[in-house]
């Protein structure tokens, strides 16, 4: 029996073979499979349950993740037909002739964006075998190169010459502070390959001067982006002055913040997932937020957040009593208890998946459920016991 896998960004069949696919039993969900003509076959032989797409590319080729620089060096280096796959960006140097361009024997497929200077970019196009993004052009300076998470301050400003073209490959954030004269003075053009993050009033001010080719963001203009789960507890909140926050990622706030320290901490928070605090707080949770479809889940004395965990009989015994259990992904109970266990005013705020072994743990189960943003099952879910999960690339 071969490999079950959960999730894959990348498999790449290009050696793929008969004999090499059977290792593998089943794969979950798979972002995009690369292979050849020659392989491209034995996907039907694999069992798959979602692919986000299929890229057939020749057996002569090379994968680039990130900036692939295309100038004159290459053109001269790559003397025979070779196909170059891009998960990123291709930019074109704007010392790159017509000439020199008609000599390049490599076809590019490009999963991103392709930036050319103006005067070529017919050429260019005659060389893009497949493209997920668009073909920006640019005139005048080659753009100044930025990879990763980046956030655009005053100190970065700063650092940079007068009429900067500016490529952003990644995340970008514009800081709240970014002075608009410096912006104009500095930057003559900026692209963005991957998500922007900016205030609805950069947007309105800074707009002309930006091309996303990906998901643009809006922040409340006066908000501080938390970009991960933020959990605090009273000493931890002591952080915070005042603030106004903008975040996706859940907040999880311990029972001994006070309501003063709650009240000196937060002034406004914008949340597009949901918060956990305990019921002495809950109304000021509330006034502080911006938007009504925000979730607050509250506890009485204690809470359990469970994004992926195993329970055996012994974990549900030591539940303390008044305890929520927040379950934000999969909470699989392996084996059977008594029902009396969870007669201690239990609470389950359910945003996920529940398993359980059999029709009665369900039930006991969901009499304890308060609010049902998800599924309960009376089976474990076998088929989720991955030998690998969560895998960027995969060769087979």
């Amino acid at each position: 029996m071969g490999q079950k896998i959960g999730n894959i960004g990348e498999l790449n069949m290009i050696q793929a073979t008969e004999e090499s696919i059977q290792q593998i039993e089943r794969i979950n969900n798979v972002g995009s499979v690369i292979c050849t003509p020659k392989t491209v076959k034995l996907l039907s032989q694999m069992k798959i349950e979602n692919i986000g797409s299929t890229i057939v590319v020749e057996e002569d080729w090379q994968l680039i993740k990130g900036l692939f620089i295309l100038d004159d060096h290459y053109i001269e280096s790559a003397s025979e037909h070779s196909v170059v796959f891009i998960q990123g960006v291709l930019l074109v140097d704007n010392e790159i002739s017509v000439d020199s361009l008609q000599k390049c024997q490599t076809e590019f497929v490009v999963m991103g964006a392709v930036y050319t200077p103006k005067h070529i970019k017919g050429a260019v196009q005659t060389k893009i075998k497949k493209i997920t993004g668009g073909i920006i052009e640019f005139d005048g300076k080659q753009p100044f190169i930025q990879s990763g998470k980046i956030e655009l301050d005053e100190g970065f400003l700063q650092s940079l010459e007068l009429d900067e073209n500016i490529l952003v490959n990644g995340t970008l954030t514009l800081s709240n502070n970014v002075d608009i004269d410096t912006f104009y003075s500095k930057i003559n053009r900026l692209d963005v390959n991957g998500v922007l993050f900016l205030t609805k009033e950069q947007q309105s001010i800074l707009g002309k001067k930006i091309t996303v080719n990906g998901k643009t963001v809006i922040i409340p203009t006066g908000y501080q982006k938390i970009d991960s789960k933020l959990q605090l507890h009273n000493r931890s909140i002591k952080r915070f002055k005042q603030a106004a926050i903008y975040t996706k990622k859940p907040i999880l706030l311990a029972e001994n913040i006070t309501r003063e320290q709650f009240q000196q901490a937060f002034r406004s928070i914008h949340s597009l997932s949901f918060i956990i605090c305990h019921e002495s707080i809950e109304d000021l949770v509330y006034e502080a937020l911006d938007s009504f479809e925000t979730e607050v889940f509250s506890y009485q004395e204690h809470y359990r957040f469970i994004e992926k965990e195993n329970w055996t009989k012994r974990e549900v015994e030591l539940l303390e009593p008044n305890t929520t259990i927040i379950v934000n992904g999969q909470w699989s109970i392996e084996e059977e208890f008594d029902e009396e266990l969870l007669n201690k005013n239990i609470v389950i705020e359910l945003k996920g998946t529940i398993y359980t072994p059999n029709e009665s743990m369900k039930h006991y189960v969901q009499k304890n459920i308060q609010t049902q943003n998800g599924s309960v099952y009376s089976h474990l879910k076998q088929e989720d016991q991955y030998d690998l999960d969560n895998i960027g690339e995969l060769l087979i």
